[in-house]
């Protein structure tokens, strides 16, 4: 079964203003480790002064800074529901998933456990080897115009993860669903066909 998907950390978050203000420190750089509690940036009412007590916001888990979407001094926004307004982005790669859909006509032949080969549209020369973690039990809900398109989310495990993946990348899953072992192989121009019987003709002339 071949599907697309896009690669996600084991875990992530944003870092953003909890109420409106200025950027006083970035505490943090892209490419940075932070452990639990780290101090990753503050937030100012005011640049005026330096009296005013300002506490960090801090890293809620150890991972790596992927993102800095602000710079010091620049104005923020208390964080709205949807996410917005980020100042920093962590994530946790010390594991990687790939998160895809099966179509429904799929899905029945997909289990847990089962061995994927994974090929990052951006990665060439190598690919990746990964397994099924979760299937849905569920479809994905679909917007009105899409409901005739019926998809079951799935998660993948990379197993042999390297940093030239990173997430967000697209990538195009083979999930292996049947694998039959020690089987004769032969090209295909070595069959021959006669009628229904397909036949092949050895070395020593036997049909």
């Amino acid at each position: 079964v071949t599907i697309p998907g896009s690669v996600t950390p084991n875990r992530r978050t944003v870092i953003s203003a909890p109420y409106n203000g200025y950027v006083r420190n970035l505490y943090v750089k892209v490419g940075d480790k932070v452990a639990a509690g780290d101090p990753v940036v503050s937030i100012a009412q005011s640049l005026r002064g330096s009296s005013e007590e300002v506490f960090p916001l801090r890293a809620p888990f150890a991972g790596t800074v992927v993102q800095v979407l602000r710079t010091e001094g620049e104005y923020v926004e208390q964080s709205s529901s949807t996410g917005g307004n980020a100042i920093v982005r962590i994530d946790d790669l010390s594991r990687m998933f790939v998160e895809a859909t099966s179509p429904e006509i799929e899905v029945g032949k997909l289990k847990i456990g089962q061995e994927t080969i994974v090929k990052a549209s951006a990665i060439l020369g190598r690919s990746y080897k990964g397994k099924i973690q979760r299937i849905s039990l569920a479809a994905k809900e679909q917007k009105d115009w899409d409901k005739s398109r019926v998809e079951f989310p799935i998660t993948i495990e990379i197993t042999d993860k390297d940093e030239q993946l990173k997430p967000g990348m697209s990538v195009i899953i083979d999930i292996i669903t049947h694998k039959l072992t020690q089987v004769l192989t032969l090209k295909h121009e070595f069959i021959q066909k006669e009628g229904d019987e397909l036949f092949v003709v050895t070395e020593a002339g036997q049909k």
